[in-house]
């Protein structure tokens, strides 16, 4: 679980950075003379769309199921054991 919060915030970290980069391309002066800059500065973009949505994936949806078997395997190991004879 701690992993996976790990990999969340690298991965937002990344689509924030990329998303940054992105928007400082698009504004420079660079960007209306070179078809190659404009199509570099938009790759850059929906690289960061696609980091940032699995960032929020990983956050949102994919830790609920492990959050269900700790819990699970949590109320297991404190079970009470009861011996009848």
């Amino acid at each position: 679980m701690k992993e996976m919060l790990r990999q969340s915030g690298v991965l937002l970290f990344v689509g924030a950075l990329l998303a940054a980069l992105s928007i400082g391309m698009a504004e420079s002066e660079f960007m209306e003379k070179s078809i190659v800059f404009s199509v570099l500065s938009e790759g850059l973009r929906v690289a960061a769309w696609v980091s940032l949505w699995e960032a929020l994936a990983i956050f949102l949806i994919k830790w609920m199921p492990y959050k269900k078997k700790i819990s699970l395997y949590g109320r297991i190991a404190n079970a009470k054991i009861v011996f009848a004879i």
